[in-house]
């Protein structure tokens, strides 16, 4: 377990660009609120953020302060009591425009009624991709 007092731990997905927000995002968090603990980045691949912090329990034992996870396992960890209900701290400071102001794709998975365990990172980008070898409507097609 690493020493609570002069580090705060998360867990990240391997991925140049959520390691660098997340050190940004941190730094800017000290910055704000004096917070003078030291930063520990525990960086893994997905299999591995998986196993640390879903089946060895790392977020309920507490080997990980906060950890940046897919949405794909929170019912998973919710289920299990492995996560913090979050409504108490967001009903004291509210992220801006939350709930109406976010994408209900963004805030859906993390929510269990009126539960919330986790705030969305990024929506990543959304496209529709079509085929073309294949034809919803075959314009000689005659219908009727």
């Amino acid at each position: 377990m690493h020493n609570q007092l002069e580090t705060f731990r998360i867990a990240v997905r391997k991925f140049a660009p959520f390691e660098s927000a997340m050190q940004k995002f941190w730094d800017k968090f000290c910055a704000f609120s004096g917070c003078k603990l030291k930063l520990e980045m525990v960086v893994m691949d997905l299999h591995e953020l998986y196993d640390a912090a879903i089946t060895q329990k790392g977020l309920a034992n507490g080997n990980f302060d906060i950890a940046h996870i897919s949405t794909d396992w929170i019912l998973e960890a919710y289920s299990n009591q492995d996560v913090e209900i979050l409504n108490p701290y967001i009903n004291r400071n509210k992220p801006q425009n939350f709930p109406q102001g976010w994408s209900k794709s963004l805030l859906g998975l993390q929510r269990f009624g009126w539960e919330v365990v986790g705030l969305p990172f990024h929506d990543g980008p959304e496209c529709f991709i079509y085929r073309k070898d294949l034809s919803i409507v075959d314009p000689r097609r005659k219908f009727g």
